[in-house]
């Protein structure tokens, strides 16, 4: 059989535990085994039987100190070392603290211990979500639990939740609150799957019909909406002929009536303001089309310059001034 020297170990110290040799204990804090004997080893003969019995009836040592971890412990009551105090006294004093603890003031512990490091932590104000500054674990002070979290099931901090605090519902009643809340978390299981192959039908089924709905009613107002401008701006100009053939821009026309007047008809023929889509509405604009038409107008000044404005002006004037 191979030799294993960990499970060898952790046979001796079984063994010292069940035995409780007086001359063997494991440390309290990494559970070493400390044997008197090894640490001062004495050959013995057959003859030297005074030696034998001098070992035996040795003083058993009250301080010692663990050759892994370094820890100064009691060897007699297997304690940290109580400097000016028995063992009684210690023991007794452990047990005053371990009471206090349990004591409940205000409806809460005195006291809780980290359920990773064993530290205790005392509580002088806020939220029950405890941090334990040594080993940084989260828990609830309220009940010890460490805090767990789970997506669509719940967290600590949940009322209804299977990891929920046992204090924020019925904390005298446990049956019935086990039930509520396995109920709850068994309900939530049994709908997820529903609900997402709902979902996923839905948006395979609705969202491509709505989007191609979308997209043609706002093809057709915006053919719509270029054909009345287009009509607007034709209807805005004078159709005169003149010698030469060119049509004539009526250079007093009245651009805010025309422009209400092409407003007036849009909005006839487009769809309410409740249907209408925003960039159609942005189009209707007034100002739009009095762009458009003096964009119209500035081209057919170009084309056709109306000497006429000269006989009012003073040219005299203007030419003196300049020089």
């Amino acid at each position: 059989m191979r030799h294993d020297s960990v499970l060898h170990d952790r046979y001796l110290k079984l063994y010292a535990n069940a035995n409780q040799s007086p001359r063997a204990k494991t440390c309290p804090r990494c559970s070493h085994l400390y044997s008197l004997d090894e640490i001062n080893p004495i050959i013995l003969t057959k003859t030297d039987k005074k030696s034998k019995d001098k070992i035996n009836t040795k003083k058993i040592p009250k301080q010692v100190q663990c050759s892994e971890c370094f820890l100064v412990w009691c060897f007699r009551c297997s304690a940290p070392w109580h400097e000016n105090f028995t063992c009684k006294q210690f023991i007794k004093g452990d047990k005053l603290l371990l009471k206090w603890v349990n004591q409940e003031n205000d409806e809460q512990r005195n006291a809780r211990k980290c359920p990773k490091c064993s530290t205790f932590i005392q509580r002088n104000g806020g939220c029950p979500h405890m941090t334990c500054s040594s080993c940084a674990c989260e828990f609830c002070y309220l009940c010890g639990r460490r805090y767990c979290k789970i997506p669509f099931i719940g967290q600590h901090g949940s009322k209804f939740s299977v990891f929920g605090c046992p204090k924020n519902l019925h904390p005298d009643k446990p049956w019935l609150r086990r039930t509520i809340r396995g109920t709850i978390a068994t309900g939530v299981v049994i709908a997820s799957p529903i609900v997402a192959v709902g979902a996923v039908t839905a948006a395979v089924t609705i969202l491509p019909t709505v989007g191609i709905y979308r997209l043609v009613k706002r093809a057709r107002a915006r053919r719509r909406a270029n054909q009345l401008i287009v009509s607007a701006l034709v209807r805005g100009y004078s159709t005169e002929e003149e010698d030469t053939g060119h049509a004539h821009f009526d250079p007093h026309l009245d651009m805010n009536a025309e422009v209400a007047r092409y407003r007036a008809e849009l909005e006839e023929e487009l769809p309410t303001h409740d249907d209408f889509d925003p960039e159609l509405d942005g189009i209707a604009e007034m100002a739009h089309y009095r762009a458009l038409l003096e964009e119209r107008v500035a081209n057919y000044a170009n084309e056709i310059f109306p000497l006429a404005i000269f006989a009012d002006m003073d040219v005299v004037g203007l030419v003196l001034d300049n020089a």
